[in-house]
């Protein structure tokens, strides 16, 4: 691989100051404000040869006006973190406006507290930053989630008034049909709640207006009079599974009678993450879809008092917001596909600009966003992407012109972490250019988290601390060397417990006698050891790096003369972000200056043959189960199932690979006698039509299949034999009140399929079922309910994905053999498995190991041995 550095021949006009460029902001507020508000995101990354050489001059994004900005990149590419860099920035320099982040993931939440990754602080002190964490973040948390978080994770809680949400948004959010039976129902619901009603006991029940809460739903369902009317109602069915729905609503933990005021979240100065991690995709999209119509409709109003002066009636009113979204593509997806957040966020990039509305979205998948959202978009960030769809996603929607070198797809496959292709609308700026975002000052928990947990060892040990306080007087002193013992390896740090003890008597929280230790003894006493280089670079965070100035072309001018906002580059240990070269797909890249000093990639920089070889496989973007055995955990995991022979060699592993097997994930209300109703998924075999159960035996019913393949009477007489122990003919006749005749030809209907047997017993016939039955009687038995799966949209290879065979309405069928069961929506999910292949000579074999929970599926490896 070379070390070559980008140079660029098409000319960099942007506006500038002569120490920073800037972007997103008009001429006009330039003049008349300068770097003010000015959010200082990172340095150009590039160097020019024609015109004037921008390289290393700090970036400026303009906070003053409103944007919609769009950041895109793969995961760990840095989105997310260059949205935190924003948020940061914005916490820092704009006092006027509101901001308020929707995490999906939950790591915003850690703003509140400075960097803390060893790496990024050495990075901080090249860039002239410090860490800082921000008194100015204000977390809010689902009210009904407020106890699944630690409380230091969090300030506030938040919460929905049911009067907010429009019938649209209910049916979106419960994926029914606005105008079928089930829409109209809960719009005359919420219509006769607001408005008054009278129940079938002819009892008046008071107008509720907008103050109603689920509880006044769910009862106006089940008394209001037409509604349950013989004549003109609604069917009881109808009514369950809104019912069923409205209850499970009711559990989301986002609905109150009060809910949270729009003042509350968006204040000036202050940044609000809306934490809603802990809810699905459904109702993040109702939370987001709500707080975009009401402040795009708050902030028209007052923009008209801000634009007559009319101060009394604005003061203490919502501010001109800045709302960010993470992960935006689940909520204003393409294709056709329509959430409850959809139409709010596109008129909200639509018409927030006269109100002062700016929007923020990032999405790992580019190509997955409304293109509506796109074409509105005056402000972009690319980070590396790897298939060919986002990147012509991007290339089309870049508001500046792109170089031909940046439009190449082997270029953006490649950029470094950290590195953007950053392009603006603004006339000043005559095209798209690299820059390096900065490093956090805050910290981001928007890492991959391994099987190696980095700590700050300041923390553990006060935690540490804490436990031995609250065990050392009912623990032996053994017992409190084995916690420490496995805090130690957890954690791969190292304490001395007396030293601990020691400590903790001189602070009086325990009852003990100072001993005095060793002091020349190696073994005692705390040993921290700072990351090694090697360490440091197996980080999967962004790690910016600030390429030298001393090393910097003699036209760069000197940045000295920044503010203090944006600190000048250091003069010492600084290199520049080497871009991989990809040699069988030439990129027009000039060679270096001999003077720049360059240091090697971090490997999770480098460009890898793996990353050459993924360009000519075939991706396809499908719903999927992440998998949680990576290929390490399973190839620990295919070791101790070697088989060992007498004779012959022991069995090695030629192969590992992973496939994802299709199975329909049904949605269904269930309505059971005497109890609640209940909305749950079910899953069916997309090969073999049986459903997926949790069972310490087997995964898979048997026989389900051949149910769904009988007539309805023939499935109600196989049901009856499978229960019934045995029967001869005479008691199936008795019991069934059938003739014997009939019996016979029913019972040698099912003996040609299979099904049954005939076993002889005196002188009598006894029928049994085929010895293959596996039932499950209802789809509330913990073996089906307690089989649920996250899903996530993402791209797989398409080789690996197995084709299902089971149409829709066979496994549709399969689902409603159970009574009292109506399906409401269905959908195929890949589900991911380990296909590892064990050689001994001749002797091949295969075996499949579940990609979630690593245990051997023989079900599933029945199925797909044939077909690999």
């Amino acid at each position: 691989m070379g070390k070559d550095h980008i140079i660029v021949r098409d000319p960099l006009n942007v506006l500038n100051d002569g120490s920073n460029i800037y972007v997103g902001r008009k001429r006009s507020v330039f003049d008349k404000y300068k770097d003010k508000s000015g959010l200082y995101i990172g340095k150009v990354i590039e160097s020019q040869s024609v015109g004037t050489n921008w390289y290393n001059k700090p970036v400026l994004l303009d906070s003053m006006s409103p944007h919609a900005i769009f950041i895109c990149g793969m995961r760990g590419s840095g989105k997310s973190y260059t949205l935190g860099v924003i948020a940061e920035e914005m916490a820092t320099k704009n006092k006027g406006a509101g901001v308020i982040v929707i995490d999906p993931m939950g790591i915003f939440w850690s703003m509140k507290q400075k960097n803390k990754i060893a790496q990024e602080k050495s990075f901080l002190r090249r860039w002239g930053l410090s860490a800082k964490g921000f008194d100015n973040v204000c977390v809010f948390l689902p009210e009904g989630h407020a106890n699944d978080a630690p409380s230091d994770t969090f300030d506030r809680v938040f919460s929905i008034r049911p009067s907010e949400v429009s019938i649209d948004e209910w049916c979106l959010t419960f994926n029914i049909d606005r105008f079928e039976t089930m829409g109209l129902l809960l719009e005359r619901v919420i219509d006769r709640v607001r408005r008054g009603y009278m129940t079938v006991d002819e009892i008046e029940v008071e107008s509720k207006g907008d103050d109603y809460d689920l509880a006044d739903l769910i009862d106006c369902i089940n008394l209001e009079d037409s509604i349950n009317s013989n004549e003109r109602g609604f069917k009881q069915t109808t009514r369950r599974a809104l019912l069923a729905r409205l209850n499970g609503a009711d559990k989301w933990g986002i609905f109150s009678k009060e809910g949270t005021q729009l003042k509350d979240l968006s204040r000036r100065g202050i940044v609000s993450v809306v934490d809603v991690s802990f809810l699905d995709d459904n109702v993040r999209a109702l939370v987001v879809g709500i707080l975009a119509r009401n402040l795009l409709n708050t902030r028209k109003v007052i923009s008209r008092h801000e634009a007559t002066g009319n101060l009394k009636n604005i003061f203490g009113a919502i501010p001109v917001t800045w709302l960010m979204i993470d992960e935006a593509h689940i909520l204003v997806p393409a294709s056709g596909q329509k959430t409850a957040a959809t139409d709010p966020i596109i008129e909200y990039v639509r018409q927030g600009r006269q109100p002062g509305c700016s929007l923020v979205l990032a999405t790992q998948q580019p190509a997955a966003i409304d293109s509506r959202v796109l074409s509105q978009t005056d402000i972009l960030f690319c980070h590396k992407l790897v298939y060919d769809d986002d990147i012509k996603a991007v290339t089309r929607r870049m508001p500046a012109e792109m170089p031909a070198k940046f439009k190449d797809g082997h270029f953006i496959k490649n950029l470094p972490i950290g590195v953007a292709i950053v392009g603006d609308k603004e006339e000043q700026s005559s095209r798209s250019f690299l820059a390096q975002i900065r490093p956090r000052i805050s910290q981001h928990e928007g890492r991959e988290r391994t099987s190696s947990i980095d700590l700050d060892p300041d923390v553990v040990r006060e935690n540490l601390k804490e436990l031995l306080a609250e065990r050392y007087a009912d623990s032996e002193p053994d017992e409190l060397g084995e916690l420490v013992s496995s805090i130690e390896q957890e954690y791969d740090v190292s304490f001395n417990v007396d030293e601990l003890l020691n400590e903790l008597a001189h602070e009086g929280a325990i009852d003990r006698e100072v001993t005095e230790l060793p002091p020349d003894d190696p073994d005692l006493g705390e040993r921290h050891v700072e990351p090694s280089e090697h360490d440091a670079s197996l980080s999967s965070s962004p790690e910016p790096v600030l390429p030298s100035e001393r090393d910097a072309p003699a036209d760069v001018a000197d940045s000295g003369g920044a503010t203090s906002e944006v600190p000048a580059a250091q003069t010492d240990d600084t290199s520049l972000v080497e871009f991989p070269i990809d040699h069988d797909h030439h990129v027009d890249i000039e060679p270096a200056d001999t003077t720049y000093a360059q240091e090697p990639l971090a490997p999770s920089e480098s460009f890898t043959e793996e990353d050459r070889y993924r360009r000519d496989v075939n991706y396809e973007k499908v719903i999927i189960v992440p998998e949680r055995i990576d290929a390490d955990g399973i190839s620990s995991m295919a070791k101790t199932h070697k088989k060992r022979r007498l004779i012959g060699k022991p069995d090695e592993i030629s192969s590992m690979y992973m496939v994802f097997y299709p199975l329909w994930k049904v949605m269904v209300d269930v309505f059971p006698k005497n109890e609640p109703y209940v909305s749950l998924a079910l899953y069916v075999d997309a090969i073999t039509n049986e459903l997926v159960v949790n069972d310490r035996k087997t995964t898979r019913t048997r026989g389900i299949r051949d149910l769904v393949s009988l007539p309805a009477d023939g499935r109600s007489f196989l049901r009856y034999l499978i229960k019934r122990e045995n029967p001869t003919y005479e008691e199936i006749s008795r019991e069934r009140d059938i003739t014997r005749k009939k019996t016979e030809s029913k019972v040698a209907s099912l003996i040609d399929r299979e099904l049954v047997k005939l076993k002889k017993v005196g002188d009598s016939y006894e029928v049994r079922p085929a010895d293959h039955f596996f039932l499950i009687e209802s789809p509330l038995d913990k073996r089906l309910k307690n089989v649920q799966f996250d899903v996530i949209e993402d791209y797989v290879e398409t080789d690996a994905i197995v084709e299902p065979v089971v149409p829709k309405k066979d496994a549709h069928a399969a689902v409603e053999l159970f009574p009292d069961v109506r399906v409401w929506d269905q959908h195929i999910v890949y589900y991911p498995y380990w296909v590892v292949t064990y050689e001994s000579g001749s002797s091949v074999r295969t075996e499949i190991f579940d990609a979630v929970t690593g245990k051997r599926d023989a079900d599933v490896g029945n199925m797909l041995r044939g077909r690999l």
